[in-house]
């Protein structure tokens, strides 16, 4: 249902974050084996790396705008994690965590999070609290979606409203228009501004592209 909605030339990839972060789908558009792929996905026993995903995406992003493969990045990456409040399994330094934030935000990505907890599974509540603060700092900072439920049918429901949510920014952000402001030798200017004399358009600006 999630997939239903993103535009048919929309490239995904779907990762498993139990018991380590890995590839179930490379990223295409191959819709047929996309969908294919989701029954790949089956529950694991062991500590989702929450953390530990999102940093590795971070990381896979940013080398492809800044490395070889950065004439592959005019893109605005959107990540869309389901996660547990339940135990995590990373264990991250603060370096890494830092590096987390830096690179979401220098490569413009949106991040939205679905944080699920389960009343029947003992877990220490404790435990679950880095993915919680980070997932919720990182979709406030991003313009991302952050969403708290307790049943797993919520899900059946809530993530075609991401779907659309995504849908809609990637139709803005294809049509989209990059102003580069050369500053004068008296230094950088305090107010930038740009408008529209099209009749019946509206424009906005947004200092990296992204629209959540």
């Amino acid at each position: 249902l999630f997939i239903a909605e993103l535009p048919t030339d929309m490239e995904v990839e779907i990762v498993s974050i139990d018991p380590a972060p890995r590839t179930i789908f490379k990223m295409s558009n191959d819709r047929v084996k996309m969908l294919s792929a989701i029954d790949l996905l089956i529950p694991d026993s062991g500590a989702p790396k929450f953390i530990d995903a999102l940093g590795e995406a971070a990381d896979r992003v940013n080398k492809d705008k800044t490395g070889k493969n950065k004439e592959k990045g005019n893109y605005f990456p959107v990540f869309l994690i389901v996660g547990s409040a339940g135990v995590e399994g990373s264990n991250p330094r603060d370096y890494q965590i830092r590096k987390l934030y830096k690179q979401v935000g220098d490569n413009a990505i949106t991040l939205h999070v679905v944080m699920q907890s389960s009343p029947v599974r003992s877990t220490d509540v404790a435990a679950g609290t880095n993915q919680i603060e980070i997932g919720l700092q990182l979709t406030k900072g991003t313009g991302g979606r952050y969403e708290a439920i307790n049943s797993e049918t919520r899900l059946s429901t809530l993530l075609p409203e991401y779907g659309k949510q995504i849908a809609r920014s990637a139709i803005r952000q294809a049509h989209q228009y990059r102003i580069t402001c050369q500053p004068t030798s008296s230094g950088a200017p305090t107010r930038v501004t740009a408008q529209t004399n099209r009749a019946g358009l509206s424009a906005a600006l947004t200092l990296d592209g992204r629209v959540p």
